[in-house]
């Protein structure tokens, strides 16, 4: 049980099935999934607590994170920011903004265009 509660602490979403896997190949558990999945059930809503409790930056009613992997998605969105630049001969201004699904991790780039090579540039 402490085994499970600290790869709980680790990784509070961590699956029942890899809890299970992991037991029986690394600790020779003899154990079935179903008393897994009840302990489960048991301990993580006491551990996800305790996490919430001593985070000192919560991040409260966000999405969680996709699991795709870090770098491999996220939202983006391209938008006009008007005539910010005319003063300069530059009619228009656009922005592109993307939010990385994994780390949160913001990114904007101010462009001149708003073309699909543009797009794939920022």
């Amino acid at each position: 049980m402490p085994l499970i509660e600290s790869w709980l602490r680790a990784d509070v979403t961590l699956k029942g099935t890899v809890i299970q896997e992991r037991l029986v190949s690394e600790h020779r558990f003899t154990g079935n999934y179903q008393r897994v999945k009840m302990f489960l059930a048991e301990v993580r809503p006491r551990i996800l607590a305790e996490l919430v409790e001593h985070d000192e930056n919560p991040l409260t009613g966000l999405p969680p994170p996709l699991r795709g992997g870090a770098g491999r998605s996220g939202p983006s969105r391209l938008g006009g920011r008007g005539d910010l630049l005319a003063h300069v001969d530059i009619p228009n201004v656009y922005s592109f903004h993307m939010t990385l699904s994994h780390s949160r991790d913001p990114f904007c780039c101010f462009t001149t265009s708003m073309d699909l090579a543009t797009f794939w540039d920022c």
